[in-house]
């Protein structure tokens, strides 16, 4: 059985990408806190 891939909007993927270069949290804490999979930043 396929298991479904998630689907992110636009908004979500550059607000991800802002908080990322912003916070100063590693990537692996801001994928942890936003419920993203090991190596999607």
């Amino acid at each position: 059985m396929k298991k479904e891939r998630k689907k992110y909007s636009k908004a979500f993927k550059l607000e991800t990408i802002e908080l990322a270069r912003t916070s100063g949290k590693s990537d692996s804490q801001l994928e942890q806190e936003l419920g993203l999979g090991k190596g999607c930043l």
